[in-house]
């Protein structure tokens, strides 16, 4: 009867397992927003544009420009391709 109920749209359409990934993917969504607000936040705080920057570029961008410019910034040195 449900079935019936949700194709004259008086029911759920989805099951109890979809419900739950619906939900869980709402909650993920809210959770990166929170995290990209207080992000900009503590950027919002740096007086120093240049600081701002490179807080800004570590926080939202790829760390380095190129794999060579690695180390300085805090991020691991790159390790060395395998010799062949």
């Amino acid at each position: 009867m449900r079935n019936i109920a949700t194709i004259l749209g008086q029911g759920e359409a989805l099951d109890c397992y979809n419900m739950q990934l619906q939900d869980a993917s709402v909650i993920a969504a809210k959770n990166e927003n929170a995290r990209i607000e207080q992000a900009m936040a503590i950027i919002d705080s740096i007086t120093d544009p240049l600081d701002k920057a490179k807080m800004y570029k570590k926080i939202f961008g790829d760390c380095c420009d190129v794999p060579q410019s690695c180390g300085g910034c805090g991020c691991p040195e790159p390790t060395p391709p395998p010799v062949v």
